[in-house]
C-alpha cells in the first residue's frame, strides 16, 4: 500500500497511524452506547458500514488508489470494526457460555492473522489481494451475523423480548 500510494515510511505512518486512534474512539463510543442501543443493532449497522468500505477499497484496488478516498475508506472500515468488536465481545461474554464465546473470538483472531498475510505476497504491486481479503471476510461476517440473528437471545443489551 505504501509503495502504491508513493509514500515514504514516515508519511505512511502519519497517515495510517491515526486509524488505531479511530478504533479506540469507536470502542469508547460503543461503551457509551452499551445498554442504550441494542448490541445486535450496533453490530449489524457497523458490519454494513465495514462491508461498504471494504467494497470501496476493493474497487479502488482495481482502478487505482486515490489517496484521500483510500484514507477515508480505511478510517470508515476501522471505525466500524471498533464498534463491531466491542459489541461482539460484549455479546460473547453474556450468558451461560461466556468463556467459550470469548475463547472463540480470540481463536479466530489468531487463525485469521496467520492465514491472511500470505495472500498479500500474491500481488505486492496491487491492492487487489487486500481488497479481496477484506471483502470476502466482511461478506462472511455479514453471513454469520445474519445466521446468528435468527436465534433468540435475552443477552442483547437494550433489546427486550417480544
Amino acid at each position: 500500500m505504501q509503495g502504491m500510494l508513493g509514500l515514504s515510511s514516515g508519511v505512511y505512518s502519519l497517515l495510517f497511524g491515526p486509524n488505531a486512534l479511530v478504533i479506540v474512539v469507536t470502542s469508547a463510543v460503543a461503551a457509551a452506547l452499551a445498554g442504550k442501543v441494542p448490541y445486535r443493532r450496533m453490530i449489524g449497522t457497523n458490519l454494513t458500514a465495514g462491508l461498504l468500505a471494504a467494497a470501496g477499497l476493493f474497487l479502488l484496488g482495481l482502478h487505482g488508489l486515490p489517496m484521500v478516498a483510500t484514507l477515508v475508506l480505511f478510517a470508515l472500515f476501522q471505525g466500524s470494526m471498533g464498534l463491531v468488536f466491542s459489541s461482539a465481545a460484549a455479546l460473547a461474554q453474556a450468558g451461560a457460555n461466556t468463556g467459550t464465546g470469548s475463547a472463540f473470538l480470540g481463536f479466530l483472531q489468531f487463525v485469521l492473522a496467520a492465514l491472511i498475510p500470505p495472500g498479500g505476497h500474491r500481488g505486492e504491486g496491487t491492492a487487489v489481494p487486500m481488497g479481496v481479503a477484506m471483502l470476502t471476510l466482511m461478506l462472511l461476517a455479514v453471513a454469520a451475523f445474519t445466521q446468528l440473528r435468527t436465534r433468540p437471545s435475552s443477552q442483547d443489551g437494550a433489546e427486550r423480548p417480544a
